[in-house]
């Protein structure tokens, strides 16, 4: 059957569905009942579409061929949104489907025949579900919001502690599987001093074996022979104010542990590159050790857990009934954790997944500031009230003062995550890092609480502003002229080239560098202004002395 969304053309092709069709503040809503094998088609009309987005877009927001192929989306992995929107920035189509329990194969794409974009939903589920499309003409950034709180909205949501907004010293980079208890704790006292307030101890502290991969993931001890004295070291680390979260792969025997053997016949899959067996969450007698495991870390004082590579659970038969009891097996394992600070990673973000965490973290771009900045702002538009984290910057020690700021900055609308060895920093560079810290902090509320503005979001967020009350932080990571329209404002430059501002008022400005040393001051006119702003400076505006 054929059901027509509206006057825009756009239009449901469907069979074996009872459809129900309502208008809501989000858009239209059709829900749907499978009556039993089902096909269903959302076309298009290719007009006013330049650019998509999928929460894996990266990089790419083009279109592509509808024979592109598929994206799956499971429970944890991916969240049900696909958004097409024109060159002003503007949505053409957004379409979200509530159902993020069962599995589902999508292929969205151009079709060269029907000058359409075709969207393809496989779903084998007989359960009811319903379908947003939304034909706003909004700015694509908020439809993009509203449709994902849409989709939250059909599940539980998490507590979110204030601790969960706390900057972070990541041990991975920094140590990799070379950590021990005293490296740990004399990072920590550095890192206090400039101004981190939690400390996450990544993989490593389990094991002996620095060659990296996970063949020993699953006892989850601690190596005495690294960490002699774990609860020792768990308050030395609270002495000093500092938050301490470990990490765990959650679903990982690995097999060099002590309990592989135990569980082998019993394992989902085992990931031969990798040496580790991947968990079946079917199997209760392995939820149960997994939730001891978790029970002796909540035990040993820690006040969370980074929890690793829940998209690993992929069953090779691509049974429903699998991914259906990933949210119980979760709920379940962590449930000793329960009011700790839980850490997600990118991938396992859907809001079945985000009512059992209180932190996303993007996914791993070691290095790659610019690919931080997609994933992290990419994430932020889809995580509701979950505060989302930064993969940890690292950096070369001998680097300079401006590209420390330059990393920082990429990150500076989500929760920084840091990861060097602090005792190997050159002084300037330590001085930097915590002045930038200390911006963060000072200006924490707007920068993570308030409304974000993009401008050209397939330039891969080249000028991003974040709003609350009369407050305003933008960040030109590209040189775009800046609208200023008379809040008072900061704006930072991490464009390398002098930036132009639109002011549609009469204000006074203040430049500094990037080590927040003042540089120069002047008037802004109504209309354009040319100002010279240092690489990863900042130019502070003020209507009220004006």
């Amino acid at each position: 059957m054929k059901l027509q969304n509206g006057s825009d053309g756009i239009y449901l092709l469907y069979e074996n569905y009872e459809a129900m069709k309502k208008e809501s503040l989000h858009g239209t809503i059709y829900t749907l009942k499978p009556l039993y094998e089902c096909r269903l088609e959302i076309h298009i009309p290719l007009i006013n579409i330049q650019f998509s987005w999928f929460t894996t877009s990266g990089r790419s927001n083009g279109l592509e061929p509808d024979w592109n192929g598929e994206v799956k989306i499971r429970p944890n992995i991916n969240i049900p949104v696909i958004s097409f929107y024109n060159q002003k920035g503007k949505n053409s189509c957004t379409v979200a489907i509530s159902d993020c329990l069962n599995p589902i194969n999508i292929s969205y794409g151009v079709s060269e025949e029907d000058k359409e974009i075709i969207i393809k939903i496989k779903r084998k589920s007989q359960d009811s579900f319903s379908v947003l499309l939304s034909t706003s003409g909004e700015e694509i950034t908020d439809v993009i919001f509203s449709a994902s709180s849409w989709v939250s909205s059909f599940y539980p949501k998490p507590v979110i502690p204030n601790e969960s907004e706390s900057i972070v010293y990541s041990t991975w980079y920094s140590m990799h599987q070379n950590v021990s208890q005293e490296a740990v704790e004399q990072e920590a006292k550095l890192a206090k001093k400039i101004g981190f307030e939690s400390v996450f101890l990544d993989d490593g502290w389990q094991t002996s074996d620095n060659r990296r991969g996970y063949k020993y993931t699953g006892d989850w001890e601690f190596d005495r022979s690294k960490f002699p004295d774990p609860v020792g070291h768990v308050k030395r680390i609270h002495q000093l104010n500092l938050n301490y979260v470990v990490w765990i792969a959650l679903p990982f025997i690995g097999k060099e542990s002590k309990i592989f053997n135990k569980f082998n016949k019993k394992l989902l899959r085992v990931n031969e590159g990798w040496g580790t067996g991947i968990v079946d969450p079917l199997d209760q007698e392995t939820t149960d050790y997994i939730k001891e495991r978790v029970n002796y870390l909540v035990k040993l004082g820690f006040d969370g857990l980074k929890v690793d590579f829940i998209d690993s659970i992929i069953d090779p038969d691509d049974r429903d009934d699998v991914y259906r009891k990933i949210p119980e097996f979760l709920r379940e394992t962590l449930g000793p954790a329960n009011g700790k600070l839980i850490e997600f990673r990118q991938r396992y973000i859907s809001p079945i997944m985000l009512q059992y965490c209180n932190m996303i973290r993007s996914a791993d771009c070691p290095g790659d500031h610019i690919e931080n900045r997609i994933r992290s702002l990419s994430t932020r538009l889809i995580s509701g009230i979950v505060p989302v984290h930064s993969d940890p910057l690292m950096w070369n020690s001998e680097d300079s003062m401006e590209n420390i700021s330059f990393a920082f900055i990429n990150v500076l609308f989500t929760v920084p995550q840091i990861s060097v060895m602090l005792k190997e920093q050159k002084s300037e560079n330590l001085e930097v890092l915590r002045k930038w810290i200390e911006f963060w902090k000072e200006h924490r509320l707007t920068l993570l609480h308030g409304k974000i503005s993009v401008k050209h979001m397939e330039l891969n967020f080249p000028t991003v502003s974040s709003i609350i009350n009369n407050q305003k932080i933008t960040v030109c990571y590209s040189p775009i002229p800046v609208n200023v329209d008379g809040k008072e404002e900061i704006i930072i430059n991490s464009s390398g080239s002098n930036l132009l501002l639109e002011s549609e008022t009469e204000a006074v400005y203040t430049v500094k560098d990037c080590n927040f040393q003042e540089v120069g001051k002047g008037r802004l006119s109504t209309g354009l202004n040319r100002i010279s702003t240092p690489f990863c400076g900042q130019i502070y505006i003020e209507t009220s002395k004006i």
